[in-house]
């Protein structure tokens, strides 16, 4: 497995701060912490891997997968603040 968590991070964060309303960020969650997201795909990859590099990929994938979550609070409490403005105009 080569994979370049640093770009991959760079990535999901690009795609998380794309997301126009929470339809987009639930989609983007899917794809990267979903049950059948890349996350899980990384995980269940570790048992093709060296017992040495097991443990580094393990973490990093967890890590990632943490980002990821932050990230998506961060992104939710926006999207919200913004629905809500969105509404005060209206009324």
């Amino acid at each position: 497995m080569n994979l370049d968590f640093n770009l991959l991070r760079k990535k999901i964060k690009e795609e998380i701060n794309a997301t126009k309303d929470r339809a987009d960020l639930a989609l983007v969650i899917k794809k990267y912490i979903g049950k059948k997201g890349i996350i899980a795909e990384i995980l269940s990859s570790l048992k093709d891997l060296p017992k040495e590099k097991r443990p580094e990929i393990g973490k990093k994938a967890n890590l990632l997968k943490r980002f990821i979550q932050q990230e998506v609070k961060k992104r939710e409490k926006e999207l919200k603040l913004k629905e809500r403005k969105k509404n005060e105009i209206v009324f």
